[in-house]
């Protein structure tokens, strides 16, 4: 007998980064609700596979400097949450080298640091602001899709600074995804829009 959905599905309340922490690392949670602002003291690793979604319900995640690495193979989401990262810091709330992993962010205000860095795919849903400074691109990754009716908003003040978006082929050919009707309002303060392989398409 095939379990249900309901059955695959476990939600916890999260209020500490303790629990935080506990949760992105118990492979039979699959829904994080955040019931707090938080703060991350140490870098984390979900389990091979996993499913991560995390309902930020409107709370900040504040990184300081550390990452949730999502190991081979696993997924999320990450939706309606204020994010900020340390100066300086390369990393963010998801990232992954690996290529076989998948993420949604939706809703999300982030400042500093990067959008998730991903090896696999990442979709941009909804509202989506980032600001960031220096050296650092809002994303650097192989697939990104912006989806239907999305509203992206990447800046970066520094005199000289790198791309808005740079669709790295390091781990493979890189596809840049607007599906139609995407991109309602898209805005960058960069020199350049993209740059490596960007392959638009319907």
């Amino acid at each position: 007998m095939m379990a249900s959905a309901a059955e695959l599905t476990k939600s916890v309340d999260v209020a500490t980064f303790a629990q935080f922490k506990t949760a992105l690392e118990d492979a039979t949670v699959t829904d994080i609700q955040l019931k707090n602002s938080l703060t991350l003291t140490a870098s984390i690793i979900t389990t091979k596979g996993a499913i991560k979604n995390i309902h930020g319900n409107g709370n900040l995640i504040d990184l300081k400097g550390y990452k949730v690495l999502l190991a081979d193979g696993a997924s999320g989401l990450v939706e309606n949450a204020t994010i900020t990262s340390a100066s300086g810091n390369n990393y963010s709330l998801f990232y992954s080298e690996n290529t076989s992993t998948k993420l949604v962010y939706r809703d999300i205000n982030q400042s500093g640091g990067y959008l998730p860095r991903m090896a696999g795919e990442l979709r941009l849903e909804g509202n989506i602001t980032h600001s960031t400074t220096g050296g650092n691109n809002s994303f650097e990754g192989r697939n990104l899709t912006i989806a239907s009716g999305a509203n992206v908003q990447l800046t970066n003040p520094t005199s000289g600074a790198y791309s808005s978006i740079d669709m790295n082929a390091t781990y493979g050919p890189s596809t840049l995804l607007i599906e139609k009707g995407g991109l309602s309002e898209y805005r960058y303060s960069c020199y350049h829009l993209v740059w490596n392989m960007v392959i638009p398409r319907e």
